[in-house]
């Protein structure tokens, strides 16, 4: 069974990384390939060392053209996979037309977001979601990560055939507790061990709630607990000028490291006390379960499945109001260590029960194998 999986990009992100985790692992039951819209990003050479083959359209962001069509209509005739897994909106799309045009038996739509507002992705993000909208009874099948993406998706008006819940999964082995990373990034923290360190995980975009953060970080300031900040993800950096100017603003007197892009998240979220979700929308937010594996309480933005995926291992807060952040932060902190150490194991049983990387694998492995075997009774009745 050969798979095609088409997708925006592949620069570090929570859909991207989703793609990079799932796809390999399922070889060599299914032989997979990958087509990115736009250029050659980091993750293209993580798939590449597993063995999966990447095809790059180099198409410029927000510049849909014909011959980018062509292209991905072209690589769909070559490859003649039996299913084309698209992700997020813009794939979508695009896969819907070129899969239609090269005749792939089956299409299989992905959608990782809830409500999320288009309007600072401009007019063309906001287009495609219209169209996907009106052209969503094609597909096969729509893949969602949350609830909240489902039930958001259907009042904008799409009418799938079959709506089809796959969540995000974690590899418990990569984020796990680890003693001795942990001492040692608090080394490069410069942090006592008795310093209460609260970290968020995204990448500099609106949607994130960098400024939710910040704020509810100047509160806890104020208080005089003994606290410091952590920033992980593409953007959050003191060069990044537009994120300067919001950190300047909004908590100019924080304790704030900033690691900017990393490939060793699973190893700085050892040295976190407390995760924090910021969001203002979010789907099936990966961050909170790979805090969660690595035995971290979390505190979480009410967006999409987030408080349904930390349960009571974890406290939930209204998006966009940094005083009720602030106010999660200090009744964790006010729990202890020995506290906080025991909500983390409780949070990270409650992934190895539901969302490990494995279970996810084998669901998308029914789907496709259900769906090939369908397209391929047909065509032989």
């Amino acid at each position: 069974m050969r798979v095609v999986h088409l997708i925006t990009g592949l620069q570090i992100g929570g859909a991207e990384r989703a793609l990079c985790r799932i796809v390999p692992r399922l070889a060599p039951r299914v032989d997979s390939h990958v087509i990115s819209m736009l250029g050659h990003g980091p993750l293209a050479d993580e798939l590449t060392r597993a063995g999966v083959p990447v095809v790059c359209l180099d198409m410029r962001p927000g510049r849909p053209t014909a011959s980018a069509l062509w292209r991905c209509t072209r690589e769909l005739r070559r490859l003649r996979p039996d299913l084309l897994q698209t992700w997020m909106y813009h794939a979508d799309l695009l896969g819907l037309v070129s899969g239609i045009a090269a005749r792939v038996p089956r299409i299989v739509w992905n959608i990782r977001a809830s409500d999320m507002d288009l309007t600072p992705y401009g007019h063309v993000s906001s287009l495609t979601r219209r169209l996907c909208t009106w052209t969503s009874a094609i597909p096969a099948a729509v893949v969602v990560n949350s609830r909240a993406g489902r039930q958001a998706h259907r009042k904008l008006g799409y009418r799938a055939r079959e709506w089809v819940l796959i969540p995000n999964g974690v590899d418990p082995e990569e984020f796990r507790p680890r003693a001795t990373d942990r001492a040692a990034i608090r080394k490069e923290l410069g942090c006592a061990e008795t310093t209460v360190v609260i970290g968020l995980v995204a990448r500099f975009d609106p949607v994130k709630g960098h400024d939710t953060f910040l704020r509810a970080a100047a509160q806890l300031t104020e208080t005089g607990d003994d606290v410091h900040f952590v920033l992980i993800g593409e953007g959050a950096t003191r060069d990044n000028p537009s994120f300067a100017a919001l950190l300047a603003r909004e908590a100019p007197g924080v304790r704030l490291t900033c690691f900017g892009s990393r490939n060793d998240v699973s190893r700085l979220l050892t040295g976190v006390d407390i995760a924090t979700c910021s969001s203002v929308s979010e789907g099936f937010p990966n961050v909170v379960v790979e805090n969660m594996a690595s035995g971290v309480p979390c505190v979480v933005a009410d967006v999409g499945d987030a408080a349904a995926i930390v349960g009571s291992t974890g406290l939930v807060v209204p998006a966009a109001a940094p005083d009720r952040l602030a106010d999660a932060w200090r009744r964790l902190i006010a729990l202890g260590p020995a506290d906080r150490q025991a909500l983390g194991q409780a949070a990270r049983a409650r992934v190895l029960e539901q969302f490990t990387l494995e279970k996810i694998v084998g669901q998308y492995e029914m789907l496709y194998t259900r769906l090939v075997g369908e397209a391929r009774k047909k065509d032989d009745g």
